[in-house]
C-alpha cells in the first residue's frame, strides 16, 4: 500500500511521482493500492499523476486501486472526468476482508 500525501498538487507532484515509481519498481504483488486517507487536495497535476500511474500499471499488468478517498476527492475526480478510470477500492485499508 502506498500512502498518498495530504496534498497532491504542482508543488509536490514530482516528489510523489519519484516515490511512487520507486514503490512500483519494488512491488512484489500484482496490485497497487493507493491509500488516499490523508489526501485532502488535488489539482490537475495530481490527477495527471494518478492517470500516468494507472497507465503504467496497465502496461505492467498491475491492478490499480484508490482507497479511502474523501468525498471531496471523489467529486474532483468525477468533475475531471476520470472517476470511471481511477478505480475506487470500497474495502477499507487495513480490514481483514
Amino acid at each position: 500500500m502506498f500512502e498518498l500525501p495530504e496534498s497532491l498538487n504542482v508543488h509536490n507532484v514530482k516528489e510523489t511521482q519519484e516515490a511512487l515509481l520507486s514503490y512500483l519498481q519494488n512491488l512484489e504483488e500484482e496490485q497497487l493500492l493507493l491509500d488516499a486517507t490523508l489526501l485532502q487536495d488535488i489539482d490537475a497535476a495530481g490527477v495527471q499523476l494518478l492517470l500516468s500511474t494507472y497507465k503504467t500499471c496497465q502496461e505492467e499488468r498491475i491492478e490499480f486501486n484508490l482507497a479511502n478517498e474523501q468525498d471531496i476527492i471523489k467529486k474532483l475526480l468525477k468533475s475531471a472526468g476520470v472517476s470511471d478510470i481511477i478505480t475506487t477500492k470500497e474495502k477499507e485499508v487495513g480490514s481483514n476482508d
